[in-house]
């Protein structure tokens, strides 16, 4: 439950900056705004959990992999 306001409270924040910030000074790494020049509607920083939905493989950007929708592909030992 406290993950869920924090979360708000960051949305809260950002779209209330955004408002007053032109779109090039936008932030790298935020909630559906993974990068100005690499848009990804999708992104959501933090670590995959069981009940995200995880079949997004990325598409080489470097904040892929911090991304709670990446699918983490499991090593295997040879």
């Amino acid at each position: 439950m406290a993950e869920k306001f924090w979360q708000w409270l960051c949305l809260f924040a950002f779209r209330r900056w955004r408002q007053h910030w032109p779109a090039q000074k936008m932030p790298v790494g935020v909630p559906n705004n993974r990068d100005p020049e690499h848009p990804c509607e999708f992104y959501v920083p933090g670590n995959p959990r069981p009940e995200d939905w995880n079949s997004c493989r990325g598409d080489g950007h470097y904040l892929c992999n911090e991304c709670a929708y990446k699918k983490v592909d499991e090593e295997v030992d040879q």
